[in-house]
């Protein structure tokens, strides 16, 4: 196959590791979320700066169907317990973290005093990773909180998702890491025969 000098072909798209034009997208992200947090300029409120977490999850989306494409395409089933492994070592620890922190400063400031009981009680929420529960009556310093459990929950649903939502199935979902000999564990009798996720192959170009 062919292919012009601006368009990406599936073996290089497999291959590369990184994608430079993200770093550009991220900061567009992070910029409009920043200006949500500062509603004292009018001009912020048009640029509606929430929408950085969708630029966030569409690259990670990406990113995320790259990386299983690749393994799938190296292995022959994708990992699906040792992906979520990975993204839970990556957030939770330093969540958890963090909540933590911020309990010892209260018990250890007196001005954040007043925060420790109100914390308190939404740790079954915080420490449950469901943080977007955590603040429906009102808002606290950990309030931000509520993308990691979105993020959480991405990362769990978005894999499962991509596969039923492509031609077939999900075949290659390896739910628990087994192998070439239970790979299809995680997918009904009638799609087990069925081909990989990949997109079609183009003609070559004349």
């Amino acid at each position: 196959m062919t292919v012009g000098s601006d368009e990406l072909s599936y073996e290089k798209y497999l291959a590369d590791t990184y994608r430079p034009a993200f770093d550009g997208m991220r900061a567009i992200g992070f910029l409009l979320v920043i200006t949500a947090h500062i509603p004292s300029v009018p001009f912020f409120g048009y640029l509606q700066g929430w929408t950085g977490v969708w630029l966030f999850l569409v690259i990670s989306g990406y990113l995320v169907t790259m990386l299983m494409l690749r393994e799938e395409t190296s292995q022959g089933h994708v990992a699906f317990g040792a992906f979520l492994t990975k993204r839970f070592f990556r957030i939770v620890p330093s969540y958890w973290l963090a909540i933590l922190i911020y309990l010892a400063a209260c018990l250890a400031l007196p001005p954040l005093a007043a925060d420790y009981e109100d914390i308190m009680a939404r740790l079954p929420y915080l420490f449950g990773l469901m943080p977007e529960y955590a603040n429906t009556d009102g808002y606290t310093i950990l309030t931000h909180m509520w993308a990691v459990g979105v993020e959480v929950k991405f990362y769990l649903l978005f894999p499962p998702i991509v596969f039923l939502t492509s031609s077939g199935g999900f075949p290659h979902l390896d739910p628990l890491d087994q192998g070439s000999e239970d790979k299809h564990a995680f997918a009904p009798a009638a799609t087990q025969t069925t081909a990989p996720l990949r997109p079609p192959r183009r003609a070559p170009r004349r």
